[in-house]
């Protein structure tokens, strides 16, 4: 008689157990609105530490299955993330404030500047912090992942060489493809080589109609706005920044060796029956091989090519700034070195770099300021690639100084002379003055 009795406490236990847990969870109903008591419509609800959520409908509505001790994470673009507590409520109303600091956010468009709450158009800015991040070479480099749906290829890895940029993807089979650059309100006709990354406040990309109706036909491609930085009222303000980094090469293609070489030789002849079948003999070899190449396998001799051409890369930069002004002038100088040592000899990039931006306030309602850049750049190995004659040389041979006139070409580096066959020089000027009415 026990035994049944005992048997029906525990089912009861059981079902009291169960009918508690399933109490712990219940369901939530809502709205998500603004301070205005708009609906937010797609506003993101979720259940904090867990992956249970759900978003708002068109009338801001939610509905979600949570427990007493659930806190609710509330988000949604433009406006700051909220937790809510639900404790015993079953109706959790939710309001959301605006993210001023991001809604007021300045950035420049093709007409002057507007906050981002109210931009219409297609625009990715890029702040100056994001630039200085990493040592880049080119300006245009910064824009590579950065600027959702503008595509930045990186076409080599010749110190110096910048990418290309494409927004929208190619629009033409025989034009160009390439944007529009303004430089502090100056259409320029070129690239943005010359303009160093250290220097730039802000770079936005216009990509949509917008563009097109501003520039012309000169914006079909896009439009990237570059901002110089200028001084500000103030004190003074020196800066100094600089960094150091090293680059070696990932790998190198695997090529045969001496012995490897000479097998290889010896069995094409054996192909077409001009060397005797089964093992390699000297008097064999003697009619095969030229004597270099004898002397090679006496001595063991394999050489690599590629050992010869890479070397150890080292990128460097160091810039030097000084900006300031009263109310009604301010001044902001800077002058940059750069440098980018490739890994393979004979390939560099050194670019000098100084500019000026004055700006004076004549008048309550007139203004003048001018812009000033000088480059001077030098580029080696532009057109340089001993890649593929080192692939294809006998690793039999030694590395000599006096080979014939084209492996000369890619090997002249061994006098400790700069290949000035393969240099490249640049002397440019740039400056714009403008008046503000």
């Amino acid at each position: 008689m026990k035994r049944p009795l005992h048997g029906m406490m525990l089912v009861l236990t059981l079902m009291l157990s169960c009918q508690f847990a399933f109490s712990q969870t219940r369901q939530i109903s809502g709205k998500v609105i603004d301070a205005n008591g708009e609906a937010l419509i797609g506003a993101s609800i979720a259940v904090k530490g867990t992956t249970t959520g759900t978003v708002a409908d068109a009338d801001g509505a939610y509905t979600l299955a949570v427990s007493n001790d659930a806190t609710l994470v509330i988000s949604y673009t433009g406006y700051v993330t909220k937790e809510e507590v639900v404790g015993t409520r079953t109706v959790v109303d939710i309001t959301l404030e605006e993210n001023i600091s991001e809604l007021a956010e300045t950035v420049v468009v093709g007409y002057g500047t507007q906050r981002k709450s109210q931009l219409t158009g297609a625009i990715s800015s890029i702040s100056s912090k994001q630039i200085t991040e990493l040592p880049i070479t080119n300006a245009r480099q910064a824009l590579q992942g950065r600027a959702a749906g503008v595509d930045v290829v990186q076409a080599g890895s010749r110190p110096g060489s910048g990418p290309t940029v494409r927004i929208r993807g190619r629009r033409s089979i025989n034009a160009s493809n390439d944007p529009l650059y303004v430089v502090d309100g100056i259409p320029l006709a070129g690239g943005i080589d010359d303009i160093n990354p250290q220097d730039i406040l802000s770079m936005e990309v216009l990509k949509d109609a917008s563009a097109t109706a501003i520039y012309g036909s000169r914006g079909a491609n896009g439009v990237v706005i570059i901002s110089t930085r200028r001084g500000k009222p103030g004190k003074s303000v020196v800066s100094f920044d600089t960094y150091y980094g090293i680059s070696e090469a990932l790998g190198q293609i695997d090529v045969m060796d001496g012995p490897q070489f000479a097998e290889y030789k010896r069995e094409s002849r054996r192909a077409i029956g001009t060397y005797p079948a089964g093992p390699a003999t000297p008097e064999a070899d003697a009619k095969l091989f030229e004597p270099v190449e004898l002397d090679g396998l006496a001595k063991g001799r394999s050489t690599n090519y590629q050992d010869y051409i890479l070397r150890q890369g080292a990128i460097q930069s160091h810039q030097l700034g000084v900006s300031g002004g009263d109310k009604k002038t301010q001044f902001a100088i800077s002058a940059n070195y750069f440098n980018d040592k490739g890994i393979i000899h004979n390939q560099d990039f050194t670019r000098y770099t100084f500019r000026l931006n004055l700006d004076h306030q004549i008048s309550s309602n007139i203004k003048i300021g001018t812009s000033t850049l000088l480059v001077y750049s030098e580029r080696n190995g532009e057109t340089f690639n001993p890649l593929g004659v080192t692939l294809r040389e006998n690793p039999l041979e030694a590395l000599r100084r006096q080979w014939q006139p084209d492996l000369f070409t890619y090997f002249g580096w061994l006098t400790d002379q700069p290949d000035c066959r393969n240099c490249t020089r640049c002397n440019h000027r740039f400056n714009q003055t403008y008046p503000d009415v």
